[in-house]
C-alpha cells in the first residue's frame, strides 16, 4: 500500500462523492439525473470514488469491473485512470471496517439499523471484498474465509 500510494500521488484533487452508486442516483421526468445523498462528500483523489464505485458495481456484476470503469471514466473525462486497484482496495479496507462495526459493535462507524441489516444479508459483499483484496496484493485471507464457513455450511455468524 506505502509503495502505491508514493508511486501514483494525486494530480489533481477533485469534488468526490464519498458513496457513488446506482441507489444514490434518480432519474427524474425530464430524464436528467440527480446524484441523491451528499453526506460522504470530499475534496481528494476522483479515484477514491472511481474506486468505491468500481467495487460496488463489481459486486453487483460478481466480477471485477475496473478496467471497464477506467476505460469508460477515461473516454468521458480525457484523464487518464492509474492504479485504480489501490483505490478499490482502500475502499475495501474502509468497508471491512463498517462490515466489522455492523457485526460487533455498530457505534464504531456509527451505522444505521439499515446497514447493518444489509451487511449481514449477505456475505457475497465482504466475501467479494476479501477476494479483491487476496488476487490484488497477494495475499491469503483464510481466517476471514473460515469465519463465513459454519457446521460445513456459508453463512454468516
Amino acid at each position: 500500500m506505502e509503495t502505491n500510494k508514493t508511486e501514483n500521488p494525486c494530480k489533481k484533487l477533485v469534488v468526490t462523492h464519498g458513496d457513488y452508486h446506482s441507489q444514490n442516483i434518480i432519474v427524474q421526468k425530464d430524464s436528467k439525473l440527480k446524484i441523491l445523498d451528499w453526506s460522504n462528500i470530499n475534496i481528494c483523489d476522483f479515484r477514491e470514488d472511481l474506486g468505491f464505485t468500481t467495487v460496488i458495481l463489481s459486486i453487483g456484476a460478481k466480477r471485477n469491473l475496473a478496467s471497464t470503469i477506467a476505460s469508460s471514466y477515461e473516454q468521458i473525462s480525457g484523464t487518464k485512470v492509474e492504479n485504480l486497484e489501490y483505490f478499490m482496495i482502500l475502499a475495501n479496507i474502509f468497508n471491512m471496517i463498517r462490515f466489522y462495526s455492523c457485526i460487533k459493535n455498530p457505534e464504531i462507524t456509527n451505522e444505521t439499523e439499515d446497514t447493518i441489516n444489509f451487511f449481514k444479508s449477505i456475505k457475497e459483499y465482504p466475501l467479494f471484498l476479501v477476494e479483491l483484496v487476496e488476487n490484488t496484493c497477494d495475499i491469503e485471507l483464510h481466517q476471514i474465509w473460515d469465519y463465513f464457513t459454519i457446521n460445513g455450511k456459508d453463512e454468516i455468524r
